[in-house]
């Protein structure tokens, strides 16, 4: 059987890391630049700074905002600038994560056990007509279980848990098979940024030519550099029986990827996907009526936004699940560990004000 986990930013602030979109702002803005451009770019972001909350708000925001730029080199060199500081900064609460997670000592076995409980137990609080169909898809795909991780993040930090867990579990246990790939680029590596189609970008005074589309347009730049990550996620996502979606919004900007997953619902009755939302309630056993009600509120406004006609979403409406009040990847020894640490750095750079002052 084969169960996918689609990881997004959700995960790195589950953990306690600072990588939203809003974390880099002051930073970015601040940062001097002898470019008019560049100047005028972190102006505009000023300006907008409470209307983006997200990676993917930033990203289409970005495609609109190009039609302010007079020459497509100048709109480049933004977007190559962002890039730069953005690999800087993420670098820095990669290094936060491996630090703390190398210190955790005996807490360490709290974190490996919540993975395990996330990876296996993820359906079991559900209603007991979706825990019967992901019991039988168990029990009739066989004893062997393949887990399979896309991983929308720069950052290693699920990687780094992901590969001690498996050498404390299931090191030589060859029941399970896990695998992992990063869509948009490592922090070591190639670094993907931007919107998902041409149409995206609003460009008055500049065509949208390849150099564009390698800068700032995500699956044209795999196209021409590593068609093979893309190809082997494809093949990932129509192999699987069961998907989760975790810390991942499946904005506009990712496109490519929703329309994937919906082809996916649909090719089957037996595929379900598992999207959890973030900040759900927690209801009484005698109140489970409500928690059905939330349910239905979250899966039509994600199903509205995700698919492309009336059809698709009445095809695949029950095959959508919402755990509500359940989360995963709970995380609570790092994520109190980076809070602490996060705080020591805060207080030393005031200890060093004062001593200068």
């Amino acid at each position: 059987m084969n169960i996918t986990f689609l990881i997004g930013n959700g995960f790195d602030l589950r953990l306690g890391l600072k990588t939203r979109y809003t974390d880099m702002y002051d930073g970015y803005i601040n940062e001097s630049t002898n470019s008019t451009a560049i100047m005028e770019f972190k102006q505009a972001l000023k300006n907008d700074m409470p209307k983006f909350k997200t990676w993917g708000d930033f990203e289409i925001a970005m495609g609109k905002y190009a039609q302010n730029f007079r020459n497509a080199q100048d709109f480049i060199a933004c977007v190559r600038d962002f890039r730069a500081y953005m690999v800087r900064y993420l670098k820095k609460e990669q290094d936060i994560f491996d630090d703390v997670f190398e210190k955790l000592g005996g807490l360490k076995s709290q974190v490996l056990e919540e993975f395990d409980l996330s990876l296996n137990d993820f359906y079991k609080t559900h209603t007991p007509n979706v825990v019967s169909s992901i019991r039988y898809l168990i029990d009739t795909k066989g004893k062997s279980l393949k887990y399979n991780f896309i991983s929308f993040n720069y950052t290693q930090t699920f990687d780094h848990i992901l590969s001690e867990f498996i050498s404390t579990f299931y090191k030589g246990n060859d029941k399970y098979y896990f695998d992992v790939i990063h869509v948009h680029g490592e922090l070591k590596k190639d670094i993907v940024l931007g919107v998902d189609n041409d149409h995206q970008i609003k460009s008055k005074y500049f065509e949208i030519n390849k150099q564009i589309q390698r800068a700032f347009i995500k699956p044209k730049f795999n196209e021409m550099f590593d068609k093979s990550r893309i190809n082997y996620a494809s093949n990932v996502i129509s192999n699987s029986d069961v998907i989760c979606v975790y810390g991942l919004s499946m904005g506009k900007s990712d496109m490519m990827w929703t329309e994937k997953i919906i082809s996916w619902l649909k090719a089957s009755g037996n595929h379900h996907l598992f999207y959890f939302a973030h900040g759900t309630n927690v209801y009484d056993a005698w109140n489970q009526d409500e928690w059905l009600d939330e349910e239905d509120d979250i899966k039509t406004n994600l199903l509205n936004r995700i698919c492309q006609s009336q059809e698709d979403f009445d095809s695949v409406y029950d095959r959508v699940h919402i755990p509500i009040g359940k989360d995963i990847f709970d995380m609570n020894a790092i994520n109190v560990n980076i809070k602490k640490m996060d705080m020591k750095k805060r207080l030393d750079k005031l200890s060093d004000k004062l001593v200068t002052a």
